[in-house]
């Protein structure tokens, strides 16, 4: 039974969901039914009765998963969606509004800092769920690149969508593993059980977008899919570097895929912290100084790079670390784990994207690009056509590229290889001649970099909580002042959400991704930890001094030398004191485990 709607019926001892059309015409009368004081999860026929009446039936498009909180679970839905578009005759969903649902009807039972915290929560959930960048579909994987299924087997394509869903990138994983437990008991004990996986659907976060596009007369579809990886979430300055297992903070692996006729292609790059220990704490500075964890960062690097290898094969590093600077450490740590790790599939580009983009030279980027291309044929790309196996061209390796947050510079560079890439591909299916270029379309060229800044739009807000910075770039190919302008905007916004916002954001991603269980909670007494009045008092009076300071120096004819010396005094006292104890009065996660990490200033 396929269906993209549910009809939700709420009653006041259960939640029933009901697979229907998109006019509400139910197509089975079985419901699935979470029943709100047992919590057993059951299939059951929709009937009504006096004893439990309806209180409320609404169209849903489907299951997000079921979490549990202080006052008990609470029900997830995705309410309403739009449809994208489809890859390969396959519907593409994007969520744009989910709501939770408690399955108590009172929180009586719950003392009053317990009341608190569980509101706060479910702010929590809510201000993840509402980041409108989770996708789906009910017929297609969205986890697995177009190779990683073709390589698969005939048994593996027929099992549920959750079943063979890449872990990484399934972001409700943790909230359906209730409906995964009743699923399991009905396999152990050999049940003919009813289809309780077809409501488990996978969601991915990060960015999908599907654009109909023409070249020299041919039709095709342009697809990006970038998938970040559930492992080592977090925002930027909370989340740095790899942990244990070799998880990088901030990965994300992006699939631009062409659709022409019957022929398919894609091509898939990575990006990630710089796979190293290390850390950078927000402390009220501009950027702080990243330090490196007392920590063996050889191991860690083969536990990476090991998974990289085994899930995308070889691997070329593009590294666009400042060689000067705070930065320089980073760069040195991961030119020295490269060398020692002596991976012969891995091979490291170290570039200093500022200085070789400095006074607004980014035309530089095209030579530097063009220094790629023999590795850009290296490692190829993924074609089929269908129904010809003898055209089936494989890639064999990625480009793994990493700044220092991913983002701005990795963005840009991502999109020149994938467009030299695509070119190989058009030039491959006699849509373009040897050594044409796609800036022969303008039209083209112009959804190409928008779609690519769109991408580097939505990856930035979900780690750092802005628009990503060099967009103009990547939308016109030029850089212009009033980008600069408008990054300046944008870092100005960065700076407050990462001092002063972060510390909830890390929280919440904790807490969705059941990093933090029910009982780990339970007298936590989270409202009270994060009452911090210094952390709002020192910032307002930093901004109510520098106002005082420029009113009495340059506005005030009549402001005294003595008055102005003043207020220079309480702005340099406050400027000393952020500069001491500014990593204390930036906000700090309070779910995060608070472990004491080791650091040191030199590289190893």
């Amino acid at each position: 039974l396929k269906f993209d709607y549910c009809l939700l019926h709420i009653f006041k001892e259960k939640f029933c969901l009901q697979p229907c059309t998109e006019t509400l015409t139910p197509l089975t009368d079985l419901c699935l039914c979470f029943h709100r004081i047992s919590m057993d999860i059951k299939f059951q026929p929709f009937v009504l009765t006096n004893d439990d009446p309806i209180i409320e039936s609404r169209r849903i498009c489907c299951l997000f998963g079921v979490i549990h909180l202080l006052s008990g679970p609470y029900l997830i839905v995705v309410e309403e969606s739009v449809c994208i578009g489809k890859i390969y005759h396959q519907k593409i969903f994007k969520a744009t509004k989910c709501t939770v649902f408690p399955f108590a009807s009172s929180l009586l039972h719950l003392s009053e800092s317990e009341i608190q915290d569980n509101i706060i929560y479910v702010d929590m959930l809510q201000s993840v769920l509402n980041t409108e960048s989770f996708y789906y579909s009910t017929t297609f994987d969205l986890t697995h690149t177009l190779q990683r299924l073709h390589n698969t087997s005939p048994e593996f394509l027929t099992m549920a969508l959750y079943e063979r869903a890449d872990q990484r990138f399934v972001w409700n994983y943790h909230m359906l593993q209730d409906l995964f437990n009743v699923i399991q008991v009905e396999r152990n004990e050999n049940v003919n059980g009813f289809p309780y996986e077809m409501f488990a659907v996978p969601m991915m976060l990060g960015f999908v977008e599907i654009r109909d596009c023409v070249v020299a007369g041919n039709s095709f579809k342009l697809i990006l899919i970038s998938r970040r990886s559930c492992h080592r979430a977090g925002v930027r300055f909370h989340t740095r570097g790899i942990d244990s297992d070799g998880n990088a903070a901030n990965f994300i692996e992006t699939e631009q895929i062409l659709e022409v006729e019957d022929r398919l292609s894609s091509f898939v790059q990575t990006r990630g912290s710089a796979p190293v220990f290390w850390t950078q704490k927000p402390n009220l500075r501009w950027l702080p100084c990243p330090k490196l964890l007392q920590k063996d960062h050889t191991e860690g690097f083969r536990y990476h790079i090991s998974w990289q290898t085994h899930t995308y094969g070889n691997q070329v590093i593009i590294s666009l670390l400042n060689k000067r600077g705070r930065e320089k450490c980073i760069g040195d740590a991961l030119e020295y784990v490269v060398r020692e790790a002596g991976a012969h599939d891995v091979k490291l580009i170290s570039i200093d994207f500022h200085q070789e983009c400095k006074n607004m030279n980014f035309d530089r980027l095209n030579y530097l690009i063009d220094q790629l291309m023999p590795e850009i044929h290296r490692l190829g790309y993924f074609s089929i056509k269908k129904g010809d196996t003898a055209e089936l061209k494989m890639q064999t390796g990625v480009f793994r590229t990493n700044c220092m947050d991913c983002l701005d510079r990795t963005n840009v560079v991502q999109s020149m290889i994938a467009k030299r890439s695509l070119e190989c591909q058009f030039q491959s299916m006699k849509i373009l001649r040897s050594g044409d270029s796609l800036f022969r379309y303008p039209a083209f060229e112009s959804i190409y970099r928008n779609l690519w800044a769109d991408n580097g739009d939505a990856c930035s807000v979900q780690y750092a909580g802005t628009a990503a910075l060099k967009s103009d770039f990547t939308r016109t190919g030029k850089r212009t002042f009033a980008g600069l302008a408008q990054d300046g905007y944008n870092a100005l916004v960065r700076w407050y959400i990462n001092n002063f916002n972060d510390g909830f954001r890390q929280d919440a991603l904790d807490l969705f991704l059941g990093s933090y269980l029910r009982n780990d909670l339970l007298g936590l007494k989270y409202a009270y930890s994060r009452t911090s009045y210094i952390s709002v008092l020192i910032p307002s009076c930093f901004v109510f001094s520098v106002c005082m300071f420029i009113l009495s120096a340059f506005l005030m004819k009549d402001s005294s030398l003595t008055y102005t010396m003043f207020w220079l005094a309480v702005l340099f006292s406050l400027i000393v004191f952020i500069g001491l104890y500014g990593e204390k009065i930036a906000e700090s996660p309070t779910l995060k485990q608070n472990i004491k990490e080791n650091t040191h200033d030199i590289p190893f």
